[in-house]
């Protein structure tokens, strides 16, 4: 029992991590609508902006977690066809987490192994953080802690080589 609270805190440490990477995304407010999102997106060419923008939209997991799949796989078609690795990554990960909430746990691996396949084709420790965390719960909630503790502390690896920016990246009409 003290090994899983071990591994829970050090997974929930990692995730909060890689989601409370700006003073601006409020999780407790409604998201963005998705259409007026997109276009800001695609005119955002730095990558921790859009990063930004993105998340913005997929943070209602726990309170609508079908608006935030429907977010989650839109951010994701936007990442595809413009070869955005940073959507393509929030978009397989949030989808990752969304198949979680409906008990899915075979889909939640799948889309958990794309957002870690994209993360580390990009190069961004960032994207690698929030890939690896996300895989870990997947097999977390699977019940494979020898592979959910080894990708948790990827995640703390990644996590540990890159600052957070805290800018103002419009998330809000200010």
């Amino acid at each position: 029992m003290k090994f899983f609270t071990h591994l829970t805190y050090i997974l929930l440490l990692s995730i909060t991590t890689t989601f409370a990477q700006s003073n601006k995304v409020d999780f407790s407010q409604k998201p963005p609508n998705i259409d007026s999102l997109l276009p800001k997106i695609a005119a955002e060419k730095n990558d921790s902006a859009r990063y930004y923008l993105a998340m913005s939209a997929l943070t209602i997991s726990e309170t609508n977690p079908v608006e935030d799949m429907h977010n989650s796989e839109r951010i994701l078609l936007y990442g595809q066809k413009n070869n955005d690795l940073v959507c393509q990554v929030l978009g397989y990960c949030c989808l990752s987490y969304d198949y979680i909430a409906f008990g899915n746990q075979v889909k939640s691996l799948e889309y958990g192994i794309l957002a870690n396949q994209v993360a580390e084709k990009s190069k961004d420790e960032r994207l690698k953080t929030f890939g690896k965390a996300m895989l870990a719960l997947s097999y977390l909630t699977m019940g494979d802690f020898e592979k959910a503790v080894s990708y948790n502390k990827g995640a703390i690896e990644a996590g540990s080589k890159y600052e957070p920016e805290y800018g103002n990246y419009l998330f809000s009409d200010e």
